[in-house]
């Protein structure tokens, strides 16, 4: 605690950024010495890491700053150590001491790691120093361990288009702001009109900026050529924390946007969408006594989609469910694209031919194991597509060919998730492209145009040759 009574007259903080670890290069500065006192005198000493035996001073520097700026810096740090506790020591970053000399010639000394986020007050009080002295690079309380954090991005997005005599004028701003945790976008449509839309959300701003690269976000690589007629136009502003502000613009199309602006996009939809749902307008609650519920139900990822009818109100679009299909009847697996509710009359196919939603799939095996087919692991784990390829050659007997057709079909829908990686998603693709080939030699031997859906397709020749679908996987009897 320090002397609530007196007023303080002077601190140094002594700020030594070596922490456990390898030692500094002989010039690297590891220690910085500061001093300022309430007639707005100011001292700052750094030295660099020398025989390791002493440090070595590198610069020093002295001037004088507003006498009410000083005030504000000493009545801040007063203020905090009167009230403050002792600091948990850290290994593995450097140490800060503050000596503390009051009016009535009493003194303190405390000591702390140097480091941000320990105290949020400290980094408030470490960013006042920076800013007073106009010396980014201080070391102060927290080590200046946050410079170049983004705080805030702002884009801009201008559309000025002219057809006949008229000229449309439309406009797009987004902030993204830390210190109000607060994502404003606006739409701008002439002068008449703008749409704004308010995101308050305490942390989540910081997490989505934390998550940004801002060297991505104005880096153009390759020589872009950008489109001199695309009306088309933006802006993009960062502000990083203790550095120079980074500026891009140019025509928003491929050739014209910065490399990371795609990432960055995809973020903040991501961020937007997770609480974008209205519940004051949600259509299950306004659905009327005399409507029912149609789902489209949706086939592999470029399958067709079709119509199921239910009376579970908790389905949402999204959800695996199990549905039957063809005249036999037999369960598959698909994925629901969408909702709607309409009287019988509006139906989106003929009510007496609809079929009806078995139950929600609980899993991505698409249901529980009593009542179907449960894949436990990857069929075709130790192989690429290619390597299958290969290892088919050119033997494409009926036989041969539906061992492959169901073990690559099987790979191919173990690999179908939404939330695959890039590398996943690579895979996923060649292992399609091959079930394609395999569909198509299928209906060369069935005599048929190759359409969807292709399980209808080639349910021939699997089950002449001792395969059937069960709940989306081909299994053999």
């Amino acid at each position: 605690m320090t002397n609530e009574k007196s007023k303080l007259r002077k601190i140094k903080i002594i700020s030594n950024s070596i922490g456990f670890g390898p030692f500094p290069e002989p010039d690297e500065e590891v220690e910085q010495h500061l001093s300022i006192n309430s007639h707005g005198r100011v001292f700052v000493s750094s030295y660099a890491f020398g025989d390791g035996c002493k440090y070595r001073k590198i610069r020093s520097r002295y001037f004088k700053i507003k006498l009410q700026n000083a005030a504000s810096i000493l009545d801040s740090i007063h203020c905090f150590f009167s009230n403050c506790e002792d600091f948990v020591d850290a290994l593995d970053v450097g140490t800060w001491e503050a000596f503390l000399e009051f009016e009535d010639g009493t003194s303190s000394r405390f000591t702390g790691p140097l480091t941000s986020d320990c105290n949020k007050e400290l980094d408030t009080i470490s960013d006042l120093i920076r800013s007073s002295f106009e010396m980014p690079d201080l070391l102060a309380f927290d080590g200046n361990e946050r410079k170049g954090r983004i705080e805030r991005i702002t884009v801009d997005y201008h559309n000025l288009q002219k057809v006949s005599e008229l000229t449309l004028d439309y406009a797009e701003h987004l902030c993204i702001d830390r210190s109000s945790e607060e994502l404003v976008f606006d739409q701008i449509f002439g002068t008449g009109c703008i749409i704004s839309k308010k995101y308050h959300v305490e942390d989540g701003i910081s997490s989505l900026l934390d998550d940004q690269d801002p060297e991505e976000l104005v880096a153009c690589t390759d020589c872009k050529v950008q489109d001199p007629l695309n009306t088309k136009t933006y802006k993009i502003t960062i502000d990083c924390l203790n550095e120079d502000q980074r500026v891009i613009s140019g025509t928003f199309d491929r050739n014209g946007l910065p490399d990371g602006f795609a990432d960055f996009a995809n973020d903040v939809v991501s961020f937007t969408e997770f609480y974008s749902n209205l519940e004051m307008f949600n259509p299950s609650v306004l659905r009327r006594k005399n409507e029912l519920i149609f789902c489209k139900v949706q086939f592999g990822r470029y399958g067709s989609s079709y119509s199921y009818l239910t009376d579970d109100e908790s389905l949402k679009a999204g959800d695996w469910v199990v549905v039957p299909v063809g005249s036999s009847g037999s369960e598959s697996i698909g994925k629901i694209e969408s909702i709607e509710y309409c009287t019988a009359e509006d139906a989106p196919y003929p009510i007496d031919a609809i079929k009806k939603i078995i139950r929600k799939a609980e899993a991505k095996v698409k249901a529980s194991q009593e009542e179907c087919t449960v894949m436990r692991s990857e069929p075709l784990p130790d192989i690429s597509a290619d390597d299958w390829r290969c290892k088919l050659e050119e033997d494409f007997s009926e036989k041969n060919l539906a061992d492959s057709l169901a073990a690559v079909w099987n790979e191919t829908g173990w690999l179908c998730d939404e939330d695959n990686s890039e590398e996943e998603e690579q895979r996923y693709e060649s292992w399609w492209e091959l079930q394609m080939e395999l569909v198509n030699k299928a209906a060369d031997i069935l005599q048929c145009k190759v359409d969807v859906p292709y399980a209808k397709l080639i349910e021939p020749l699997m089950n002449r040759n001792g395969y059937r679908l069960s709940t989306g996987w081909w299994i053999s009897d």
